[in-house]
């Protein structure tokens, strides 16, 4: 719950040991595709109740590890299949 409004290119590129990020309650409008760049531990991602209306395409192909992904609350309603490198998900 920081307002964030936008995520830079690989801000968690040096995180690689990340297993649970939190970005809900903020102001996130678009996820790009090296957004969650270097995050290849990532198992747990939170982006609940943010103004996301537009994700790029692949934005979670270095996240290999990812199972767990809330998109609830938010303003997508675009095609979700743009999701691709999603292996496994709860």
């Amino acid at each position: 719950n920081n307002l964030i409004q936008t995520i830079d290119n690989s801000p968690f590129s040096n995180l690689e040991n990340l297993l649970t990020l939190s970005l809900s309650e903020n102001k996130l409008k678009k996820i790009n595709s090296l957004t969650f760049f270097g995050l290849k531990n990532l198992e747990k991602l939170d982006l609940n109740d943010n103004e996301i209306v537009e994700i790029e395409k692949a934005p979670f192909k270095h996240t290999p590890n990812l199972i767990k992904l809330n998109l609830e609350k938010n303003k997508l309603d675009e095609n979700i299949s743009k999701l691709e490198n999603l292996y496994c998900l709860e």
